[in-house]
């Protein structure tokens, strides 16, 4: 790490919360509320996370997950990847993982 990095790191630190810059993270919950707020869709929605695997890429372990959760629940909306890991056998990938929060409306 460079010695501006540190200092900058270290500075960061000493500030009291209230004067540390605002850094925007991807919380999920938040972010599903703006997109919704944004899209004008009104009601409630589910929040929920399931896993995804292939051995092609991590594009089809999404596919994957996708198509399997909409076999079982209805108005899927959107997707959210949370992690990526993979397995290794005998110096190759072998398979692709994938986390995704998936969001979907609440029917009434």
């Amino acid at each position: 790490m460079c010695a501006r990095r540190r200092e900058a790191e270290r500075t960061h630190r000493n500030r009291p919360l209230a004067a540390r810059p605002r850094v925007r993270t991807r919380d999920s919950i938040a972010s599903a509320f703006v997109i919704l707020q944004n899209e004008g869709m009104a009601g409630t929605y589910k929040l929920i996370e399931i896993v995804g695997t292939s051995p092609i890429s991590f594009a089809e372990a999404v596919k994957s997950a996708i198509a399997e959760a909409s076999k079982t629940i209805r108005h899927l909306d959107w997707f959210e990847v949370v992690e990526q890991r993979g397995s290794i056998a005998e110096g190759k990938v072998q398979d692709f993982q994938v986390t995704l929060k998936v969001g979907f409306k609440i029917e009434h």
